[in-house]
Formats: structure tokens, sequence, C-alpha cells
């Protein structure tokens, strides 16, 4: 008669249990910090039609990047300041110090040229979750071949 008692009880925690149970957890990237192998300025040179060249131009530290550029279309200027970088692939994650997060990739890497892509993020998480964009991505202007300085 007792283990009609504890039958229900049993019931209702295999409920709740199972009530609590995510079948479809969401994948969070692994957050890592390598050590971020580049150092220097690196520049990208573009035209704009009907305004002419813009330079990009990357200034590379192991706490942050200095992103400017110049042009007659468009210029500015800011720091980004390092939060993590994951060598695996390629992803580097800051901030500009006032919640605006970007997220950038690196691949190709030679003597004296590396291809980056850069994204602007709407947060945080976002920087973390967006994916490796594909190899012809447009968005973001692409990938785009940036040039060491000496």
């Amino acid at each position: 008669m007792r283990i009609l008692t504890y039958i229900p009880l049993l019931l209702l925690a295999v409920l709740v249990t199972s009530a609590c149970t995510n079948d479809n957890p969401v994948s969070v990237p692994e957050i890592r910090d390598d050590p971020f192998p580049f150092v220097g300025t690196y520049t990208w040179t573009f035209e704009v039609p009907n305004y002419g060249t813009q330079v990009s131009t990357n200034v590379f530290a192991a706490d942050s990047i200095v992103y400017d550029m110049s042009g007659p279309a468009y210029s500015t200027r800011y720091v980004i300041y390092r939060e993590s970088y994951n060598e695996p692939e390629g992803r580097w994650v800051g901030h500009t110090g006032n919640d605006i997060y970007y997220v950038m990739f690196f691949k190709d890497r030679t003597e004296d040229q590396v291809t980056i892509y850069k994204h602007k993020c709407e947060s945080r998480d976002e920087a973390y979750s967006f994916p490796i964009p594909a190899p012809d991505a447009e968005e973001d202007h692409g990938w785009n071949v940036y040039w060491h300085q000496p």
C-alpha cells in the first residue's frame, strides 16, 4: 500500500525533470584567448566609384587594434580593445569601450599580407556566435587583403 503512495510522487518527479530538460541546447562557442600573432600596420587600399581612393588601416597590438579609414568617401578612427582571440577559428573579438563590439576573422596569412573580414556587432553575444563568413561573402565589404607596412 505504501508503494502506491510513492508512485504519484515518483511520476511527478519524472515529469518535472523532463520538463526542465532542454532537448535543443543553444550552442555556445568556446571563448579562447590565444596569443594574437599580428603586430604592426596593415592596409587595404580600394577605389570608391565617383569618389576616389580609400585606405583602411589596422594597427595591431597585443591588446587592441587602432582602426583608421581615410579618403574622400568616408573617414573615421577608433580603438577596438581586444577581448579574445580564437586561433583555430581566426576569430578576434573586441569592443570600443562603449559596448560596440566587433568580430574580425583572419586567414591566409603570409609574411607580408593577411586576409581579414570585419563585422560590427549588435552585442557581445553576436560577436561570439557570428558564423565564420563564406569565402565569397560580400556582406561587410567581404574578405579583404591587408598588406603589412614596413
